[in-house]
């Protein structure tokens, strides 16, 4: 009996089998959800999973860094001005001594110069609003 067609039989196996997780990386796994979408002069909307949403700049005009922390909940470009709305995560300790975080009960309302990059707290706005 030749060795030849089993031979190559498990050989289109393997290939298929390489095909399809190579396929299936693409929609399962760690970072499947994750995206960036960019929103005006080297800002971006960063999804990174749950609540880890924020406001990161990539340009080349000042350092790459996240600007607005977790968790964004709305933004909305105003002129030159990026208005953000966001609920910031609080880091809490329980009675049994583990270390968590949760969104807290407070919107906070951020603006962003896309131009001199200032960013800067402001009262409640009525152009964004935290869910």
């Amino acid at each position: 009996m030749s060795l030849k067609k089993p031979i190559k039989v498990i050989l289109v196996a393997l290939t298929l089998f390489a095909l399809l997780l190579v396929v299936a990386s693409q929609f399962l796994g760690p970072g499947v959800g994750d995206f960036a979408d960019p929103i005006i002069n080297g800002y971006e909307y960063n999804y990174a999973g749950g609540n880890e949403i924020n406001i990161v700049y990539t340009g080349n005009e000042r350092s790459k860094q996240i600007v607005i922390d977790s968790r964004v909940d709305e933004y909305k470009v105003d002129g030159d001005r990026l208005l953000v709305a966001r609920r910031p995560r609080e880091i809490y300790r329980t009675d049994d001594g583990v270390t968590r975080t949760r969104l807290s009960s407070i919107c906070e309302y951020w603006i962003i110069n896309i131009n001199t990059h200032q960013v800067e707290m402001t009262p409640k706005s009525r152009d964004v609003a935290c869910k």
